[in-house]
């Protein structure tokens, strides 16, 4: 049986790739940090940076590498484990989203919500082509689904009544 379509149907199902996405990248990041564990940091991120002709001498590469080597295993095993929870949360919503989910939209409402405030202080404290690019593409996603959720909650028979 077909799901009936709506007219937010396009919208949903390229949040939902577009989380997928996110998901997957996480998912991967998690995974590739958890390499890290018992590794030296300091030295194979200065043998990347060398490999990719940094000049390891410059102050900044030299206190960046200076900062890796007080990482410790705990740490890298809590971010990789942070990134498992949230590329979770996007895979949740992806799959939600494509197969056009009602509690996928209102997750990935608030999941994206709660991270617009940081991505704002982070726009704002060192302002980025990327940073702000991020911050209103899910800005963008917040306000679609809460237009969307709203119209359909407030006018059911009329959503109906245009997927005829």
């Amino acid at each position: 049986m077909n799901q009936p379509r709506h007219p937010g149907d396009r919208g949903l199902v390229a949040i939902g790739i577009f989380k997928l996405l996110q998901g997957l990248l996480l998912l991967a990041f998690a995974f590739g940090f958890l390499r890290f564990v018992h590794r030296d940091v300091q030295g194979i991120v200065a043998d990347w940076l060398d490999a990719m002709h940094f000049d390891l001498d410059k102050e900044y590469i030299a206190n960046f590498l200076a900062s890796l080597s007080e990482i410790t295993d705990t740490q890298i095993r809590t971010v990789s484990g942070f990134a498992f929870v949230y590329s979770a949360v996007f895979l949740t919503e992806g799959v939600g989203l494509i197969r056009r989910k009602r509690w996928a939209e209102y997750l990935t409402i608030v999941a994206t919500a709660m991270l617009i405030p940081v991505e704002l202080y982070e726009v704002l404290r060192h302002f980025g082509p990327v940073k702000f690019t991020v911050l209103a593409a899910n800005v963008a996603i917040v306000l679609f689904l809460i237009k969307l959720v709203r119209r359909e909650h407030l006018a059911p028979e009329v959503v109906g009544q245009e997927m005829q």
